[in-house]
């Protein structure tokens, strides 16, 4: 219903709306709960090149559930992974824009941020 009313408007905007919407539940989870992103960004070294790969993990994975179960097949999963993908970049080219968007963590008061 919501794919076929988006697809009416145009074909790439299920898959804009998609890829908002997982980039803003990653959003909601770093400032309201960073204590759930926490783990991610302590594997592996957080200077090691794979830690943004590993942060973009969730997006990808809920990207691919979602669109798979959405539509049923399995082409669509692949560009819902696409899509979850598509959010940590999008972070990162907001991060980058003059703007005061800076995509951190939230405060994290638990056990598991490192003792500085």
């Amino acid at each position: 219903m919501i794919y076929s009313s988006l697809y009416s408007l145009h074909p790439l905007a299920p898959w804009a709306v998609l890829v908002a919407a997982l980039w803003g539940t990653a959003y909601v989870i770093r400032a309201r709960f960073p204590a759930l992103w926490l783990p991610l960004t302590l594997w592996p070294n957080p200077a090691h090149p794979v830690a943004h790969v590993v942060q973009g993990l969730p997006t990808v994975f809920a990207g691919a559930v979602f669109a798979g179960l959405a539509q049923g097949n399995v082409e669509s999963a692949v560009a819902g992974a696409v899509c979850g993908a598509l959010a940590p970049i999008w972070h990162h080219l907001l991060k980058a824009a003059p703007s005061e968007y800076r995509g951190q963590l939230g405060r994290v008061t638990s056990s598991l941020r490192p003792k500085q």
